[in-house]
């Protein structure tokens, strides 16, 4: 007896189902269009991030370092040594690692625990509610009297009339000043003006 073959005939042909095919299609785009998605939202949790990541370590790394803070009894309406301090000087330049910062965005507060100032820059003139900047190093040239842009290595000297803001500086005295960038830690400082003023001009610490 000749054996059965067990292959396919040449004349068949495999079918799929029009249905599963519409399925199997569907499928396709519906995970074409979840991919994208996820990219998509991937892409601006990423940028989001970076975006925070740059603002928290602006934040932690902007601020001011004092180099010095003196005190003088003279202002720009007294000429004679008053026996107060009528103004400060302060010596100021960038914590390591800070962005450049500008002065037109920063405020400082100062008190005398009796009476509070709150100072803004002024390009011109300080008086009772605006300080001034002289810039004394200013190594990558950003600086200048319309855009006084502090930088990294720069060195600047605020003046403030603490008489024009209102304020008594005697001997003996307790003294808080906040300086406040727009991003930033604000540089807190604190002094004692001394029990003896020998000299026009005072060392504050």
């Amino acid at each position: 007896m000749a054996k059965r073959g067990f292959g396919y005939r040449k004349d068949r042909k495999a079918e799929m189902g029009i249905g599963t095919m519409i399925i199997f299609i569907a499928m396709v785009i519906v995970a074409a269009v979840a991919a994208t998605l996820l990219i998509s939202t991937a892409a601006q949790i990423q940028q989001q991030a970076q975006q925070t990541g740059q603002i928290a370590i602006a934040d932690v790394s902007t601020g001011f370092k004092v180099v010095n803070l003196q005190g003088d009894q003279e202002n720009a309406s007294v000429t004679n040594v008053s026996g107060a301090i009528l103004s400060i000087d302060v010596k100021l330049e960038l914590e390591a690692g800070s962005p450049d910062i500008n002065m037109t965005q920063v405020v400082i507060e100062i008190t005398d625990m009796t009476t509070d100032a709150t100072l803004d820059f002024s390009s011109t003139a300080a008086d009772a509610t605006h300080y001034t900047v002289t810039n004394l190093r200013d190594p990558t040239g950003t600086y200048s009297a319309t855009a006084p842009i502090v930088s990294g290595g720069g060195l600047i000297k605020v003046y403030i009339d603490t008489s024009a803001a209102g304020l008594v500086l005697g001997t003996q005295t307790h003294v808080e000043m906040k300086i406040i960038p727009k991003h930033g830690t604000p540089t807190f400082e604190t002094f004692d003006t001394p029990a003896v003023y020998a000299t026009r001009y005072i060392t504050l610490e």
